[in-house]
């Protein structure tokens, strides 16, 4: 659309409440001509909802204002605390034992996948209701997508014409396939649906190819269960597993995916628990799933409880989400009634010892865990990264699964998580067994080498994150840091988080240096091997492998301390700068070699104090569990 065809009028400089005729919240399913006839011969104020739909006006140059304006700190904070609360709503002992099939909560399983969802639905309602307050007597406008929401608070909603909105996928309907072409790593999406079936064939090619299908589970000792591991990344525990008494249960992440996980198997003695392996899927269970389907449509009417429980300041919002709630949960519980009856049968004629997650939250360790309570089975929970290890990060930590709420065991990396753990679970036993994740990790100094970037982009499930200005900080941040690159002459490789739902930053990237390099999926070990010093936009796992293989690392603050201030920076680990002061340090590290190795040093003596068992840590755990269960 050209800039001129829309009728200028600077709402933040040239407007008040009183002198507007209407008010128009933009997404980004209203094309830019639908708002042009919207808002023509208007005196109009224009909202935006997202960043995304912020970044389409501003490229335009259409003025108008953000919604994050109209939010208070507080209310933000409210937010996050409600969305915890909501995203469990099956913990509710009212209703809960209508949600219960073999001693499981159905209820309770996608809550991490509701909970992505429902924090963007809450900041929307009340930044809506906040400029409709500021906005009263005005006419309204909005797309279908956000009428029902607008529909809350008003009674007369004008509707722009817009694109339909796309069907809705959840967060993990869809899976990003990495792959390689000549070199150049790519991804695409497939349906969970076709993602399983392939991923269920490859591994009985395998079982078949490597005749481990005639292998056969040393049933006179117990085996250990463990849930969703990546093979490669515990390659040293499988090969040093002497006894075959390790068990790999993976049903959402696969066990090969490639070369590398394909030999750390074929060179262990762990046992692959594959879907043939335990079941075929009978009738049984499809009675099952119709059973709990129809009983589930039954309770979803029970719109009273709904309609008192899902309120946030006074706001009943459950008719805003009831139709994702409901396609949500049909889904989800269809799997869980196959995935609980699999694990069953697994735990019936197999003699399990112990059954390991890395976290409590995620949909298969759900189910192993309440079915090894049920069984009598002791659980632990592994630690997988450096934590946010706060106080105020404590019911985040506690959401996501990676306290032990619900397993008996904490094997810790080391003394200082397992004294942050001790502060919350004094009923748990912590055990330090080191990583398994960094056995093989060696320090490799080097002078010479690129910059590596490695970034997490603001998250959708934090309100925090989802506000412009966070969203703004972050990619002004990595344009700095690719402009400040450039200045110094220094090869710059970014590493981004492998997360599908990670935000895209080539375009930001490109614009700067087409010659920055940008990964997603690669070795990240292999990448920090051989940079010369490592950048991390906030705090990441990645810092401590960087640590432990004797690299300089420096961290971007872009983030307000909203979660506390982890002991990585409390411990000056690291130096953690404003963007500002970076381009100073970079200087210092590449010309002061003094500085350069007083960095790695203190990055050496935390990680001497975080890590226990360097090198060890796989006889640590087989040690542990040989003795506990056996």
């Amino acid at each position: 659309m050209n800039e001129k065809s829309i009728k200028k009028y600077n709402y933040e400089s040239n407007t008040t409440s009183e002198n507007i005729d209407c008010v128009i919240f933009y997404d980004s399913t209203i094309s830019l001509e639908n708002l042009t006839t919207t808002i023509d011969g208007k005196t109009y104020a224009i909202f935006t909802l997202d960043y995304e739909s912020h970044e389409i006006l501003e490229r335009n140059k259409i003025s108008h204002r953000s919604s994050d304006n109209f939010l208070m700190k507080n209310e933000l904070v409210n937010i996050q605390e409600r969305s915890y609360y909501f995203a469990k709503w099956a913990e509710n002992k009212d209703i809960e034992p209508d949600l219960i099939y073999s001693d499981i909560n159905l209820g309770k399983l996608p809550y991490v996948e509701f909970h992505y969802g429902l924090v963007q639905i809450l900041k929307k309602i009340l930044s809506v209701k906040n400029i409709i307050n500021s906005h009263l007597g005005k006419e309204y406008f909005c797309s279908r997508v956000n009428y029902k929401i607008l529909e809350l608070f008003i009674k007369e909603v004008n509707i722009i014409p817009s694109e339909s909105a796309r069907e809705k996928n959840f967060l993990y309907d869809n899976i990003r396939i990495p792959f390689k072409f000549f070199g150049l790593t790519t991804s695409f999406y497939i349906s969970k649906e076709n993602y399983v079936r392939i991923r269920d064939f490859i591994e009985e090619v395998f079982v078949q190819f490597f005749n481990w299908k005639n292998k056969k589970i040393n049933n006179s000792n117990k085996q250990n269960v463990l849930v969703e591991f990546d093979t490669i990344r515990i390659k040293e525990l499988l090969k040093k597993d002497s006894k075959s008494c390790l068990l790999i249960y993976n049903r959402r992440r696969p066990t090969i995916w490639n070369f590398e996980s394909l030999l750390a198997l074929k060179n262990s003695n762990a046992y692959v628990l594959t879907k043939k392996r335990l079941i075929t899927y009978d009738s049984n269970i499809k009675n099952d799933v119709k059973s709990n389907i129809d009983r589930f449509s039954v309770f979803i009417k029970k719109n009273e409880f709904f309609e008192k429980f899902f309120v946030i300041n006074d706001i009943c919002f459950w008719k805003i989400i009831k139709d994702d709630f409901v396609k949500l949960h049909v889904k989800r519980m269809n799997e869980a009634v196959f995935e609980i009856n699999l694990a069953k049968i697994m735990f019936e004629k197999l003699k399990i010892g112990s059954v390991t997650v890395w976290s409590e939250s995620g949909f298969s360790e759900q189910i192993l865990i309440g079915l090894a309570k049920s069984y009598g089975i002791p659980t632990n929970l592994v630690q997988h990264g450096i934590y946010h290890d706060t106080d105020e990060a404590f019911r985040y930590n506690e959401f996501y699964g990676v306290l032990p709420i619900l397993t008996n065991n904490f094997l810790s990396w080391g003394e200082i998580t397992s004294n942050y753990v001790r502060k919350f679970c004094l009923d748990k036993n912590i055990i330090n067994i080191g990583s398994l994740f960094y056995d093989s990790v060696k320090c490799i100094d080097s002078s010479e080498g690129y910059m590596l970037l490695v970034t997490t982009s603001p998250r959708r499930n934090i309100v925090f994150e989802l506000t412009d200005e966070s969203i703004r900080k972050y990619e002004d941040c990595i344009k700095q840091i690719c402009n400040i690159c450039k200045k110094l002459n220094k090869k710059l490789v970014i590493k981004m988080h492998p997360d599908q739902d990670e935000r895209e930053i080539v375009d930001i990237v490109k614009t700067i240096d087409k010659n920055i390099r940008i990964v997603k999926y690669a070795n990240i070990l292999d990448l920090i091997s051989s940079c010369f010093c490592l950048l991390s936009i906030d705090k990441s796992t990645t810092m401590l492998e960087a640590l432990i293989m004797g690299k300089p690392i420096i961290a971007i603050r872009t983030k307000e301390p909203e979660l506390g201030m982890p002991s990585i920076f409390q411990s000056n680990a690291t130096p953690y700068l404003k963007i500002e002061d970076l381009e100073e340090h970079l200087q210092k590290i590449i010309i002061n070699d003094t500085y350069r190795k007083q960095i790695i040093e203190n990055g050496k003596n935390y990680v001497d104090r975080f890590l226990t068992n360097p090198g060890t840590a796989s006889d640590s755990f087989l040690e542990f569990i040989y003795k506990t269960y056996h």
